[in-house]
């Protein structure tokens, strides 16, 4: 198993530490752009330059989608304990919650 810490897994394994690098969070990717040629012996060719590009750019958009998704089930619950407590409707408990109006839109798909 390999295990890809948040600066890079520290192995003597060249390859896990290769991974490990590109697949940070915390490591910039002009950084990682800098450490192929200068730790791995690999030459950032523009295609390996937008290849990096889309990989951070990819990993950044996963990110963003859990905290989205995590941040609506947040809400859901919030939204089902108001119900409960106060034996009102969903819509009233979103404006009790002052839930905008786009994230109405896309809890009302989940319910």
């Amino acid at each position: 198993m390999i295990r890809l810490g948040a600066k890079g897994e520290k192995s003597d394994n060249p390859m896990v530490r290769l991974l490990s690098k590109l697949f940070s969070q915390t490591i910039s990717k002009e950084e990682k752009k800098e450490m192929l040629p200068n730790e791995f012996n690999i030459a950032v060719t523009e295609t390996i330059s937008r290849e990096v590009d889309m990989m951070c750019n990819l990993s950044s958009g996963i990110i963003e989608k859990t905290k989205q998704e995590s941040r609506l089930e947040t809400l859901m619950n919030d939204i089902k304990n108001v119900m409960e407590a106060f034996k009102i409707t969903v819509e009233d408990a979103m404006k009790v919650l002052k839930v905008s109006k786009e994230d109405q839109a896309i809890l009302r798909k989940m319910i």
